[in-house]
């Protein structure tokens, strides 16, 4: 009986062990391969953290200085943020745009992928910027930011609120 006992224990010692390892293995592959958990676990274990992404220098705001458009991942959300023309080294943040999705995106621009663009869209003589991003579903969306003089601020356009320039092409 007591060799018995001994015999189930021991199965029993394995039979879990081969369960444990099989629960790791799958949540393993489903961290590897789950977008939203893989980063909420990297999250969890780093500190807060901020990635620059991407960064264009232009004339975003039509008053004739360069002002530099940063593309920056954080922990919670992705932003774009506008900085003035350069004094004494130096430059002042004048806006933060936060983007509703939370993933960075590419597209491709004049043949070449980016993730972060100016390109006069509206024909206005003022470039726009242009910033692709994921949703949660990985629905891909082209955010498009111009500079409003009145209110002082960027503001998101769609096609809806300019016509087409000539020679934009709609896939």
């Amino acid at each position: 009986m007591t060799e018995n006992n001994t015999l189930d224990e021991s199965r029993l010692k394995i039979l879990l062990q081969v369960m444990l390892f099989v629960a790791l293995l799958s949540a393993s592959i489903i961290t590897v391969f789950h977008t939203d958990i893989r980063l909420n676990l990297k999250s969890f274990f780093s500190g807060p953290s901020r990635t620059v992404l991407s960064v264009v220098i232009g004339d975003v705001m039509g008053n004739g200085t360069a002002a530099k458009v940063v593309k920056v991942q954080t922990k919670d959300s992705l932003l774009i943020e506008i900085y003035d023309a350069p004094e004494n080294g130096a430059r002042k943040l004048l806006h933060t745009l936060k983007i509703q999705d939370p993933h960075d995106g590419y597209f491709h621009l004049n043949g070449s992928a980016t993730n972060l663009a100016l390109e006069d869209i509206d024909n206005d003589g003022v470039v726009d910027i242009i910033a692709p991003s994921f949703d949660a579903n990985m629905v891909a969306h082209l955010n498009v930011y111009k500079y409003d003089p009145q209110l002082e601020t960027f503001v998101p356009i769609t096609s809806a609120d300019t016509p087409l320039n000539d020679s934009a092409v709609v896939q």
